[in-house]
């Protein structure tokens, strides 16, 4: 089953039936309604690993929810969680960021870096204004990736 994620988010509604725990990330029921009890923690863990909440017959991914609570209305981009993990929803983890910030704060620790088979070393490369540029290679990851970083901060960002 797919879940379909809502964007128009009533927030008098929202607070009336949940409540968000800044120090944990963690948001409980407020009201028992249907199989839900009063106190419980809130949620369930979507394909991705993000914790989805089901209020109102919507599903809401909580790290926008967090957001909202916080500041008063979704965020208007992506959110990203800082340390990497989808069930933290600790706001000071959650900051909003561009399509490109987002995709290189994934799991891979050494972004800018693949490996190349036919040459047997790590290829370190960067897409600059949507080209993709050649920087260097090392047959060990941690350098290549160094060559990366030092390419990507000598940018005029």
């Amino acid at each position: 089953m797919k879940i379909k994620i809502k964007y128009n988010l009533d927030l008098r509604i929202a607070k009336n039936l949940l409540r968000y725990d800044g120090e944990t990330g963690n948001f409980y029921r407020k009201v028992k309604r249907y199989k839900y009890k009063a106190g419980e923690i809130a949620g369930s863990l979507d394909k991705q690993g993000y914790i989805c909440i089901k209020f109102n017959g919507e599903y809401w991914k909580a790290h926008r929810l967090a957001w909202a609570f916080v500041y008063g209305e979704l965020p208007q981009g992506l959110i990203d969680h800082i340390d990497r993990n989808p069930q933290n929803n600790r706001i000071e983890n959650l900051r909003i960021v561009s399509s490109r910030q987002n995709s290189q704060n994934r799991k891979n620790k050494f972004v800018g870096t693949h490996f190349c088979n036919r040459r047997k070393h790590w290829i370190a490369s960067a897409n600059i204004n949507g080209k993709c540029v050649y920087i260097g290679q090392s047959k060990d990851r941690k350098v290549a990736h160094s060559m990366y970083l030092e390419k990507i901060g000598e940018l005029p960002w």
